[in-house]
């Protein structure tokens, strides 16, 4: 014969081990992976963006060394010039034409089309893979960050405030706090 007296029901048993001490274990390892994906992520950010940055510096390099390259063989033909100049007098029209021709070679190098191109798409490709880069790091803060608040959540819908210990009370209001800045 069913009661619904509830003065004959067993007290809920109480856990040695409260609820309330499991929850903060698991903030804490929560917090400890954000942390750490956050730590990893902004460190893989960093690597990437220097990779990308070497790419961009490098490929200008490149156009600007490609750019010299007319003007080095002008030098070297005002050079040979001027030498068969000196041998002979005859030879200095030559060397004034290899001068000319050196100083339009540098005139045609400094405002290079190509060189301001490829400056140009060195530049976006690096943009590109530092927005790339940024979007991913993001991504992965804002998972950990998720993570996190799911485990807060869940330590909230877990304990009764009235019957936990000041200790972990503290942990989980913290770790709220930690939760609320760290999205602010």
């Amino acid at each position: 014969m069913a009661t619904s007296d509830t003065k004959s029901q067993a007290p809920a048993k109480q856990d040695k081990t409260p609820v309330g001490q499991l929850t903060a274990e698991a903030l804490a390892s929560a917090y400890a992976n954000m942390v750490s994906e956050h730590q990893a992520s902004q460190s893989e950010y960093q690597k990437q963006c220097a990779e990308a940055y070497s790419v961009m510096v490098n490929q200008q390099q490149q156009a600007v060394a490609a750019a010299h390259k007319p003007v080095e063989a002008a030098k070297q033909k005002v050079v040979e010039a001027a030498a068969a100049a000196q041998v002979n007098p005859e030879k200095a029209q030559d060397f004034h034409n290899a001068y000319q021709e050196f100083m339009n070679a540098v005139s045609k190098a400094q405002s290079s089309a190509e060189v301001q191109d490829a400056f140009q798409k060195a530049q976006n490709a690096f943009q590109k893979a530092y927005q790339k880069s940024y979007d991913t790091a993001r991504q992965r803060c804002d998972k950990a960050y998720q993570e996190y608040v799911k485990a807060l959540k869940k330590a909230w819908t877990e304990i009764d405030p009235g019957t936990v210990d000041p200790a972990t009370m503290r942990v989980i209001e913290w770790s709220t706090k930690v939760a609320a800045q760290a999205k602010g």
